[in-house]
């Protein structure tokens, strides 16, 4: 099984037929599933495990202790000093970076494709996004999803119809005459998800 991990990638293209993200082109119909989940990040907060703080601390408390030479008493102090700072440092939250999520994309070979989403909000409405493009049986749906800036542009083509509308007061109006006017107006709907 390939994968890939967390893809700096700025943007990712999806219509009905193709997947396009940095210098990839998939297509769409090899595409499984999408799932969205939170970073596995290690917390590298821990200067040292508190076990061997405190064996540093008791080495130190000796030395300062004890020992009659200057240098010994010097060395234990300094040793006392970076035990305590250790518990400190160790005893504080110093994870200060924002949670991070992944969007995975699962492809029929097994691939795995992930890319980064750093905000809360931004990873809902790429979900909404995803879930609303694939349901949609419009073939010309096509929408783009820009991790930098994080937006989406959700773009829905649509084609004329040969169908009749029944007009205020409950008149038929034929397609050419309501349908003819709004295809020239209404070809293109765009919909942009601004940052929150």
């Amino acid at each position: 099984m390939s994968y890939t991990t967390g893809e700096r990638v700025t943007s990712l293209y999806l219509d009905k037929k193709i997947a396009k993200f940095g210098d990839s082109v998939y297509q769409f119909r090899n595409i499984t599933g999408f799932k969205v989940s939170e970073v596995k990040k290690i917390k590298i907060s821990n200067v040292l495990p508190n076990k061997y703080l405190l064996v540093i601390y008791a080495v130190g408390f000796v030395l300062v202790n004890i020992a009659n030479i200057g240098a010994a008493k010097i060395l234990g102090m300094g040793l006392l000093l970076l035990a305590v700072s250790g518990l400190i440092a160790n005893s504080l939250d110093l994870q200060t970076e924002p949670k991070e999520y992944k969007l995975e994309m699962s492809f029929n070979s097994g691939e795995k494709k992930e890319f980064i989403i750093n905000d809360t909000d931004f990873k809902e409405d790429v979900v909404l996004a995803l879930y609303k493009f694939m349901e949609s049986s419009n073939e010309e749906a096509y929408f783009t999803i820009n991790f930098h800036n994080q937006s989406i542009d959700q773009s829905l083509k649509y084609e004329d119809r040969s169908t009749s509308v029944i007009a205020p007061g409950g008149h038929l109006v034929s397609d050419s005459t309501v349908v003819g006017n709004l295809s020239s107006v209404a070809k293109d709907i765009s919909v942009t998800i601004p940052k929150r």
